[in-house]
């Protein structure tokens, strides 16, 4: 879905959100000189060529060379400009991985927007927004005369009625809204509940430190995960595009990290200690329940510490030697984590190679 916004969708969103309209609000938050007969425009890619493919276990649904029409059926953009959705879905797969494709997009001055809606067969759902070190739920964890209508994930966007549920993961950008694209509109009141959740691609509403317009050449990722149960009991973290491997690149197959989590558990760093020996390893819990956590570390381990976030050692762990496939050699330290806590340890190695004390 492609929108191009008027100077009424504008002039609502400032009065909704402003209080003085100083030259400086109005140019960062508005237009300047924007047409004011321009009405607002909505359009859809249309028209696909339509091809279907398998290769081994994989499946793909090809739709390409698809143009952007208006709801009154008028070209929107220029006519070179192409959409392609590629569908791939592997056998037995538990989620489908959606990419979408935007050739000779044309530079336009006004304020556009990109999104791909994704309407749920949830008519009771409740969200939740994976977020940098928390998940919240936006009905009830936004504070009082904050945005409403716009959203960053770190990760994901859930809708579930506790029986299913499903999870949009994008790829490539981190933008979502519940209900409608939720640009140009600030309603610090809503509660979210429409089971429809957009994906955004592109806009170009802001005006400080973005660009004005958008043209060229683009790509996007978008996987879907549909789930039994909760966001916990898809365990959707799982699905996301960046894995261990993706955060902490290896130098062959055969490589491996020092150090192994349970899945509910995210390695957010993991460094030499700057101040002296050891390495300094930091955990975030994906699950938000309070509960004991287990983690085990290859190689001659000495001691193992939690330590505040500033790295210094407050207290230590308790550890057992292991000796298996994981991490051969090593220790399996147990410690007490709180719901989505951050939690830093420090790893000391015995000097001479020896085992655990």
């Amino acid at each position: 879905r492609s929108d191009i916004y008027s100077a009424s969708d504008i002039a609502e969103f400032m009065r909704a959100y402003g209080r003085f309209f100083q030259p400086w609000f109005v140019q960062d938050f508005g237009k300047e000189g924007y047409p004011e007969d321009l009405a607002h425009i909505t359009a859809y890619a249309r028209d696909f060529q339509v091809r279907k493919s398998r290769a081994g276990d994989v499946q793909t649904l090809q739709l390409s060379e698809g143009s952007v029409i208006s709801t009154n059926n008028g070209p929107v953009g220029p006519e070179r400009q192409r959409i392609s959705i590629s569908l791939t879905l592997a056998d037995a797969s538990p989620y489908l991985d959606l990419e979408y494709e935007v050739a000779d997009k044309g530079a336009t001055p006004l304020a556009e927007s990109t999104v791909v809606p994704f309407p749920l067969n949830l008519p009771k759902a409740s969200f939740r927004l994976g977020q940098v070190g928390s998940v919240i739920d936006p009905a009830r964890d936004i504070a009082e005369g904050a945005n409403r209508s716009l959203w960053c994930v770190d990760g994901w966007i859930d809708a579930s009625d506790d029986r299913v549920g499903i999870s949009v993961i994008p790829g490539d950008m981190p933008l979502l809204s519940i209900g409608n694209t939720g640009i140009y509109r600030f309603e610090p009141e809503r509660v979210p509940s429409e089971p429809l959740v957009y994906a955004h691609l592109s806009n170009t509403q802001w005006g400080t430190n973005f660009p004005q317009w958008l043209e060229g050449d683009f790509h996007f990722r978008i996987r879907l995960v549909p789930h039994v149960g909760d966001w916990r009991q898809g365990r959707v973290w799982t699905y996301e595009h960046a894995s261990n491997t993706d955060s902490f690149p290896l130098a062959n197959e055969t490589a491996r990290l020092p150090i192994i989590t349970p899945g509910d558990i995210k390695v957010l760093a993991m460094r030499p200690r700057h101040d002296g020996q050891g390495m300094v390893v930091r955990l975030w819990d994906r699950l938000g329940i309070q509960r004991p956590a287990e983690v085990k570390i290859g190689g001659p381990v000495a001691a193992v510490w939690r330590c505040d976030l500033m790295e210094r050692p407050v207290e230590r762990v308790e550890m057992q030697e292991v000796d298996d496939s994981e991490v051969g050699r090593g220790a399996r330290a147990v410690f007490e984590v709180k719901p989505h806590a951050i939690e830093t340890l420090l790893i000391e190695f015995a000097q001479d190679g020896g085992g655990t004390e």
